[in-house]
């Protein structure tokens, strides 16, 4: 249980960390694209973000101020309007984030803003924690086998062990009797 739980903190914990990460540089990236005009190294810099063979990220989007979804990893969020309850003027994490659209049960969905001028734009980057719920039923899975076969050799060696110190008493209460 101890190593379930602690193996469960430490791969949330990761992951944030990751995504912190990931959001920080896009958010720069955005920034110093909003000035310089080249969207295009922002645009590669989603698509090489989420082109991993881990697939934790969801997505990642470039948000308007006004709601609109400016850049994507995924061109088929382009122009869709984010809920502006998501939208808030600090960063921050919603956990257990159902990503519906597109059939994620659940994860992380980070909100970082980013002052342009005077306008606030927003990066949202979806997280999945699929991968921490597999390796965390495969931890389970082989603690409860190699816990289940360290209570079989035991059980085996406390009935030869019992046996071996069980059989000379009955000799010896054999032997009593006989004597008596």
């Amino acid at each position: 249980y101890i190593a379930v739980v602690t193996e469960s903190k430490v791969l949330h914990k990761s992951l944030l960390q990751k995504g912190h990460d990931i959001s920080k540089n896009v958010a720069a990236s955005t920034k110093s694209a909003f000035w310089s005009l080249n969207w295009i190294f922002v645009e590669n810099l989603l698509h090489d973000s989420t082109d991993t063979d881990d697939n934790d990220i969801v997505y990642i989007k470039i948000i308007k101020p006004n709601g609109e979804v400016y850049l994507a990893n995924n061109q088929k969020y382009y122009g869709k309007m984010i809920d502006n309850a998501l939208l808030f003027e600090k960063a921050r994490v919603i956990k257990e984030y159902a990503f519906v659209e597109e059939d994620v049960p659940s994860g992380f969905l980070l909100v970082r803003p980013v002052v342009i001028g005077k306008a606030t734009w927003h990066i949202l980057l979806g997280l999945s924690t699929a991968s921490i719920d597999a390796a965390l039923k495969n931890l389970i899975y082989k603690n409860v086998t190699w816990g289940s076969l360290f209570l079989l050799f035991c059980a085996i060696v406390s009935f030869f062990l019992s046996r071996s110190i069980t059989k000379p008493i009955q000799k010896g209460v054999h032997f009593a009797e006989a004597i008596s």
